[in-house]
């Protein structure tokens, strides 16, 4: 039987995630004000100002940002999506082959945070409350993702692997 389960996860935009977005719009009305100078070359000034408007556009619009995870028998494929418009593949995880999955918060979490070379791949809403974390082996590279599933997906995850996870 085939198993797709599909889960959507749309981040919360933090206190430093709207300072940021200030400090772009200032920076960008900064350098606006500075292409005054070129008042005499009205055409590059103009040039200048378009381009300013949209790199402060686009910067400020990535900030809008969900994570799209998806299990498919026994693959799970992580996407981050910004601004609904740009999709972007992060990670592909084979199911069968983890080694560890459990709630976020846990000494064994702690365990893998401190070893150096485990690859920490953050896709979840907020990283300090209910959040799952993975540890698998890719690429002889050993990973930890961080993520929020729905409860299908535990379930699933944890069918997947009868003997590892309680």
């Amino acid at each position: 039987m085939d198993v797709y389960i599909e889960h959507m996860v749309k981040r919360k935009k933090s206190g430093l995630d709207i300072i940021t977005a200030v400090m772009i719009i200032l920076i960008g009305l900064g350098l606006i004000y500075l292409t005054g100078f070129l008042a005499i070359f009205p055409v590059i000034m103009l040039l200048l100002v378009a381009a300013i408007v949209y790199v402060a556009y686009k910067f400020v619009m990535r900030i809008n940002t969900e994570y799209e995870y998806i299990v498919t028998n026994g693959e799970l494929d992580v996407d981050r999506i910004i601004n609904k418009r740009t999709r972007k593949k992060i990670e592909t995880v084979n199911l069968r082959l983890i080694e560890d999955f459990d709630k976020g918060g846990t000494d064994k979490e702690s365990r893998y945070l401190s070893d150096k070379s485990v690859k920490r791949i953050i896709a979840c809403e907020n990283v300090r409350e209910g959040y799952y974390y993975l540890v698998y082996t890719q690429e002889d590279k050993r990973k930890i993702l961080f993520f929020t599933p729905s409860e299908e997906m535990i379930e699933h995850i944890r069918k997947v692997n009868p003997g590892k996870f309680q």
